[in-house]
């Protein structure tokens, strides 16, 4: 009954913005199911702080995700020169990457045209509303449309929060994934990590940690952030 009184009252521009909030919702729940589900199946590595673990864990994954897909693929490139190797781990990164990113930039472009929506449809009322102001003064006719070009943006700036709350939400996943990508790469590929039982990502500070190799330090490690910015 809400909806039909919405699309009543909130003249031609309601249904757009209906239809747009619904678009986007349903993106938004189905990216936040699948990154549940890759978070899920990648629980097993956030804790891995040993490349034979790591590797061991990478020998039998049946249903693979972005981040063990790019991990086996890491592992199986570990005998070539560095500057292959990391070349061939961005090549395999941009690949997957659409993947990653898949409607996340939508999702964000649907809640940063909602209050523009509903600021139309104020814009549209308000016409409409002078338009009949000039026939009449009933006040009937001005409370009409005002209440017209007040629901529109009302409904459309409520619609636009969640979406840009799952946009950022995303944003960060993504931010995260990267980072447990980065450490696991350099952790395959040198051999070094904290210790036993500790976070990752916490004792790297989001970042891959150091390591002794000369080689490492000199930029070796697949850079993920760059290939991703390429």
């Amino acid at each position: 009954m809400d909806s039909f009184i919405l699309l009543r009252e909130g003249g031609p521009i309601m249904p757009i913005i209906l239809l747009t909030a619904l678009v986007g919702y349903a993106l938004a729940c189905e990216r936040l199911m699948m990154w549940g589900v890759w978070h899920l199946r990648d629980r097993p590595f956030y804790r891995t702080a040993a490349a034979r673990a790591l590797g061991a864990l990478l020998a039998d994954i049946p249903r693979p995700t972005p981040l063990s897909g790019l991990l086996s693929r890491a592992a199986a490139l570990r005998g070539l020169p560095p500057d292959r190797r990391e070349q061939a781990m961005q090549l395999e990164l941009l690949a997957r990457m659409p993947e990653v990113n898949a409607r996340v930039a939508t999702i964000g472009w649907l809640g940063g045209i909602l209050p523009m929506l509903g600021l139309l449809g104020t814009v549209s009322g308000m016409i409409a509303t002078f338009k009949d102001l000039a026939l009449t003064t009933s006040r009937q006719v001005l409370s009409q449309g005002l209440s017209e070009a007040l629901w529109t943006t009302e409904v459309g700036l409520l619609a636009a929060l969640p979406l840009l709350a799952a946009h950022h939400l995303l944003t960060r996943l993504k931010a995260r994934w990267l980072d447990r990508l980065e450490f696991h790469t350099a952790l395959l590929f040198h051999g070094s990590g904290p210790g036993e039982g500790e976070d990752p990502i916490t004792v790297a500070g989001g970042h891959a940690p150091a390591t002794k190799n000369p080689a490492a330090a000199g930029g070796h490690a697949p850079r993920a952030r760059e290939a991703h910015e390429a």
